[in-house]
Protein backbone atom coordinates (compact mmCIF):
# COMPACT_ATOMS: atom_id res chain seq x y z
CA UNK A 1 0.00 0.00 0.00
CA UNK A 2 1.18 3.37 -0.81
CA UNK A 3 2.01 5.38 2.09
CA UNK A 4 0.01 8.72 2.77
CA UNK A 5 2.19 11.76 2.81
CA UNK A 6 2.34 13.13 6.01
CA UNK A 7 1.55 16.69 4.74
CA UNK A 8 0.01 17.66 1.15
CA UNK A 9 2.57 20.13 -0.75
CA UNK A 10 0.33 22.83 -0.75
CA UNK A 11 -0.64 22.89 2.81
CA UNK A 12 0.97 26.28 3.59
CA UNK A 13 1.36 25.33 7.47
CA UNK A 14 3.83 22.48 6.61
CA UNK A 15 6.72 24.52 8.01
CA UNK A 16 4.79 25.10 11.52
CA UNK A 17 5.24 20.84 11.43
CA UNK A 18 8.71 21.03 10.41
CA UNK A 19 10.92 19.79 13.95
CA UNK A 20 13.10 16.80 12.52
CA UNK A 21 14.96 17.15 9.42
CA UNK A 22 17.62 14.60 7.51
CA UNK A 23 19.80 16.10 5.41
CA UNK A 24 22.14 14.05 3.12
CA UNK A 25 24.57 14.84 0.12
CA UNK A 26 27.19 12.53 -1.83
CA UNK A 27 27.70 14.92 -4.62
CA UNK A 28 31.25 14.74 -4.20
CA UNK A 29 33.95 12.62 -2.40
CA UNK A 30 32.70 14.06 1.26
CA UNK A 31 29.85 12.23 2.44
CA UNK A 32 27.64 14.55 4.41
CA UNK A 33 24.36 13.43 6.52
CA UNK A 34 22.96 15.75 9.48
CA UNK A 35 19.86 15.40 11.65
CA UNK A 36 18.48 18.71 12.73
CA UNK A 37 15.99 18.19 15.50
CA UNK A 38 14.12 21.55 17.68
CA UNK A 39 16.96 23.67 16.62
CA UNK A 40 19.66 21.51 17.08
CA UNK A 41 22.26 19.47 14.39
CA UNK A 42 23.94 17.05 14.90
CA UNK A 43 26.11 16.24 11.75
CA UNK A 44 28.48 13.93 10.21
CA UNK A 45 31.23 14.58 7.42
CA UNK A 46 33.72 11.83 5.76
CA UNK A 47 35.67 12.28 2.73
CA UNK A 48 34.80 8.14 1.41
CA UNK A 49 35.63 8.65 -2.48
CA UNK A 50 33.68 6.57 -4.18
CA UNK A 51 32.06 4.76 -0.89
CA UNK A 52 29.20 6.43 -0.95
CA UNK A 53 26.94 3.39 -2.03
CA UNK A 54 28.49 1.62 1.17
CA UNK A 55 28.69 3.61 3.70
CA UNK A 56 25.88 6.16 3.43
CA UNK A 57 22.65 4.21 4.64
CA UNK A 58 24.84 3.18 7.87
CA UNK A 59 26.55 7.01 8.34
CA UNK A 60 22.11 8.25 8.29
CA UNK A 61 21.54 5.47 11.20
CA UNK A 62 24.49 6.33 13.06
CA UNK A 63 24.20 10.12 12.58
CA UNK A 64 19.94 9.28 13.90
CA UNK A 65 21.08 7.32 16.62
CA UNK A 66 23.95 10.42 18.01
CA UNK A 67 20.68 12.50 17.87
CA UNK A 68 18.23 10.44 19.52
CA UNK A 69 16.08 9.84 17.11
CA UNK A 70 14.68 7.01 14.90
CA UNK A 71 13.74 7.66 11.23
CA UNK A 72 9.82 7.29 12.24
CA UNK A 73 10.41 10.77 14.10
CA UNK A 74 11.86 12.52 10.72
CA UNK A 75 9.58 15.06 9.37
CA UNK A 76 11.26 15.43 6.21
CA UNK A 77 14.43 15.36 4.23
CA UNK A 78 17.05 17.64 2.22
CA UNK A 79 18.74 16.44 0.12
CA UNK A 80 22.07 17.84 -2.55
CA UNK A 81 20.13 17.50 -5.47
CA UNK A 82 23.75 18.85 -7.84
CA UNK A 83 25.32 19.30 -9.63
CA UNK A 84 28.23 17.30 -8.75
CA UNK A 85 29.03 13.57 -9.46
CA UNK A 86 26.64 12.06 -11.47
CA UNK A 87 27.24 8.57 -9.37
CA UNK A 88 26.87 10.30 -5.87
CA UNK A 89 24.22 12.40 -6.73
CA UNK A 90 22.13 9.50 -8.27
CA UNK A 91 23.53 7.72 -4.62
CA UNK A 92 21.47 10.43 -3.01
CA UNK A 93 18.59 10.77 -5.01
CA UNK A 94 17.93 6.95 -4.67
CA UNK A 95 18.38 7.03 -0.67
CA UNK A 96 16.41 9.66 -0.47
CA UNK A 97 13.44 8.04 -2.50
CA UNK A 98 13.73 5.02 -0.12
CA UNK A 99 13.53 6.51 2.90
CA UNK A 100 11.39 9.41 1.78
CA UNK A 101 8.49 7.24 0.02
CA UNK A 102 8.72 4.39 3.09
CA UNK A 103 8.38 7.20 5.48
CA UNK A 104 5.80 9.00 3.70
CA UNK A 105 7.56 12.61 4.44
CA UNK A 106 8.54 15.66 2.22
CA UNK A 107 11.00 15.96 0.25
CA UNK A 108 13.10 19.25 -0.66
CA UNK A 109 16.40 19.46 -2.85
CA UNK A 110 19.29 22.06 -2.47
CA UNK A 111 21.50 22.72 -5.09
CA UNK A 112 25.21 21.79 -4.37
CA UNK A 113 26.63 25.50 -5.67
CA UNK A 114 23.97 27.23 -3.36
CA UNK A 115 25.61 24.90 -0.65
CA UNK A 116 28.78 26.34 -1.14
CA UNK A 117 27.56 29.90 -1.56
CA UNK A 118 25.94 29.41 1.97
CA UNK A 119 29.32 27.81 3.42
CA UNK A 120 31.19 30.99 2.46
CA UNK A 121 28.77 33.04 3.74
CA UNK A 122 29.08 31.39 7.16
CA UNK A 123 32.95 31.09 6.75
CA UNK A 124 33.94 34.55 5.34
CA UNK A 125 30.84 37.01 6.02
CA UNK A 126 30.56 37.29 1.78
CA UNK A 127 28.12 39.19 0.49
CA UNK A 128 28.62 37.79 -3.09
CA UNK A 129 29.82 34.59 -4.03
CA UNK A 130 30.14 33.29 -7.26
CA UNK A 131 30.50 29.55 -7.39
CA UNK A 132 32.39 27.33 -10.51
CA UNK A 133 33.03 23.86 -10.28
CA UNK A 134 34.98 21.75 -12.47
CA UNK A 135 32.99 20.14 -15.12
CA UNK A 136 35.17 19.06 -18.09
CA UNK A 137 38.15 20.97 -19.83
CA UNK A 138 37.52 25.16 -19.55
CA UNK A 139 33.96 23.96 -18.57
CA UNK A 140 32.20 24.64 -14.82
CA UNK A 141 28.92 24.45 -13.34
CA UNK A 142 28.83 28.00 -12.56
CA UNK A 143 26.10 30.05 -10.14
CA UNK A 144 26.33 33.68 -8.74
CA UNK A 145 24.78 34.14 -5.15
CA UNK A 146 24.23 36.88 -3.07
CA UNK A 147 22.98 37.01 0.40
CA UNK A 148 19.91 37.87 1.48
CA UNK A 149 18.07 37.95 5.07
CA UNK A 150 21.07 35.46 5.67
CA UNK A 151 20.28 33.29 2.97
CA UNK A 152 22.21 33.24 -0.47
CA UNK A 153 20.32 33.70 -3.16
CA UNK A 154 20.77 32.77 -7.00
CA UNK A 155 21.59 35.85 -9.21
CA UNK A 156 20.21 34.71 -12.77
CA UNK A 157 20.72 31.39 -13.49
CA UNK A 158 22.77 28.47 -12.58
CA UNK A 159 24.50 26.68 -15.88
CA UNK A 160 27.77 24.56 -17.33
CA UNK A 161 29.74 27.12 -19.50
CA UNK A 162 33.10 27.98 -20.73
CA UNK A 163 34.83 29.51 -18.13
CA UNK A 164 35.45 32.18 -20.34
CA UNK A 165 32.05 32.90 -21.06
CA UNK A 166 30.33 33.35 -17.49
CA UNK A 167 28.40 36.48 -18.09
CA UNK A 168 29.49 39.97 -15.98
CA UNK A 169 28.32 40.69 -12.62
CA UNK A 170 27.28 44.08 -11.33
CA UNK A 171 28.14 43.80 -7.96
CA UNK A 172 32.10 44.99 -7.18
CA UNK A 173 33.77 42.07 -5.70
CA UNK A 174 33.00 38.81 -5.02
CA UNK A 175 34.41 35.41 -3.21
CA UNK A 176 35.08 32.79 -5.47
CA UNK A 177 34.54 29.48 -4.50
CA UNK A 178 34.86 25.77 -6.11
CA UNK A 179 37.35 23.30 -8.06
CA UNK A 180 35.90 25.33 -10.81
CA UNK A 181 38.68 28.66 -10.07
CA UNK A 182 41.61 26.36 -10.99
CA UNK A 183 40.46 28.33 -14.13
CA UNK A 184 40.69 31.80 -12.47
CA UNK A 185 42.84 33.28 -15.49
CA UNK A 186 39.59 32.88 -17.73
CA UNK A 187 37.27 33.09 -14.77
CA UNK A 188 38.03 36.35 -13.53
CA UNK A 189 38.19 38.71 -16.37
CA UNK A 190 34.57 37.30 -17.61
CA UNK A 191 33.34 38.68 -14.45
CA UNK A 192 34.32 42.03 -14.32
CA UNK A 193 34.50 41.89 -10.80
CA UNK A 194 37.07 42.08 -8.21
CA UNK A 195 37.40 38.39 -6.87
CA UNK A 196 39.18 39.14 -3.32
CA UNK A 197 39.31 35.34 -2.19
CA UNK A 198 39.38 31.94 -3.55
CA UNK A 199 38.67 28.62 -1.59
CA UNK A 200 39.22 25.59 -5.03
CA UNK A 201 38.91 22.81 -2.03
CA UNK A 202 34.56 23.64 -0.83
CA UNK A 203 32.13 20.57 0.28
CA UNK A 204 28.73 20.95 0.96
CA UNK A 205 27.67 21.27 4.87
CA UNK A 206 25.07 19.71 6.91
CA UNK A 207 24.69 23.43 8.13
CA UNK A 208 23.92 25.02 4.70
CA UNK A 209 21.83 22.36 3.59
CA UNK A 210 19.74 22.62 6.67
CA UNK A 211 19.12 26.66 6.31
CA UNK A 212 18.50 26.36 2.73
CA UNK A 213 16.12 23.14 3.46
CA UNK A 214 14.55 24.94 6.34
CA UNK A 215 14.01 27.82 4.05
CA UNK A 216 12.48 25.72 1.25
CA UNK A 217 10.13 23.98 3.71
CA UNK A 218 9.20 26.99 4.99
CA UNK A 219 7.97 28.95 1.33
CA UNK A 220 6.38 25.15 1.09
CA UNK A 221 9.00 24.65 -1.68
CA UNK A 222 8.53 20.40 -1.31
CA UNK A 223 8.51 17.42 -3.78
CA UNK A 224 7.22 14.10 -2.59
CA UNK A 225 9.82 11.36 -2.51
CA UNK A 226 9.19 9.95 -5.69
CA UNK A 227 9.80 13.43 -7.40
CA UNK A 228 12.98 14.15 -6.16
CA UNK A 229 15.28 14.17 -9.10
CA UNK A 230 19.01 14.79 -9.53
CA UNK A 231 20.20 18.67 -11.20
CA UNK A 232 22.21 17.64 -14.49
CA UNK A 233 23.09 21.42 -15.72
CA UNK A 234 24.58 19.89 -18.98
CA UNK A 235 21.09 18.32 -19.68
CA UNK A 236 19.42 21.65 -19.23
CA UNK A 237 22.11 23.19 -21.85
CA UNK A 238 22.02 20.43 -24.13
CA UNK A 239 18.10 20.91 -24.31
CA UNK A 240 18.31 24.64 -25.25
CA UNK A 241 20.79 24.46 -27.82
CA UNK A 242 19.20 22.14 -29.49
CA UNK A 243 16.73 22.29 -31.94
CA UNK A 244 13.44 23.45 -31.38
Amino acid sequence: MKPEPRWNKLDMGVNREVRNLLAIDTSSEAQVVGVWTDGELVESFEQVGRDHSRLILPSVEATLARAKLDKGDLDGIVYGRGPGSFTGVRITVGVVQGLGFGLGIPVTGVSTLACLAQEEFHNAGAQHVVVALHAREDEVYFGSYSAEGGLMKLNGKEGVLAAAQVPGQSFASCHGVGSGWRLRDQLVPALQADVLQIREEAWPQARSLIELGLHAFEQNSVQTAQEAQPEYLREQVAKKQGPA
